[in-house]
């Protein structure tokens, strides 16, 4: 089962995350949740933790990592888990359904 399917039945009580899947929710949140919103970019602390750009979503390669290596996500669940998340919390700032993709990029810190 998916992550994503995971995580609603989960707020519907009819799932109980395991810890490194209580890990994994908690660090999108962390990442996602409460950004200031600047010129498209999407910031935490003055950090870039995503911009979009007409149709993509260009996540930090240090989260991209992360999912890809820690949590063995592919391509298409990086993308997917990336884009609910992102829609959770900011449906009202863009339309999720016309954002095709996330990519990697990097960032100098």
């Amino acid at each position: 089962m998916n992550i994503i399917r995971k995580i609603k039945l989960e707020q519907l009580g009819y799932y109980k995350f395991t810890d490194s899947e209580k890990e994994l929710v908690n660090f999108l949140i962390d990442n996602i949740q409460n950004l200031t919103i600047s010129n498209n970019m999407f910031l935490k602390n003055d950090r870039v933790i995503f911009y979009h750009d007409s149709l993509h979503i260009k996540i930090p390669y240090t989260i991209w990592y992360k999912l890809q290596i820690e949590y063995k996500f592919n391509y298409n669940e990086i993308n997917n888990v990336l884009k609910f998340f992102i829609y959770q919390y900011y449906e009202s700032y863009f339309n999720i359904n016309k954002i095709y993709f996330c990519s990697p990029f990097l960032l100098d810190y």
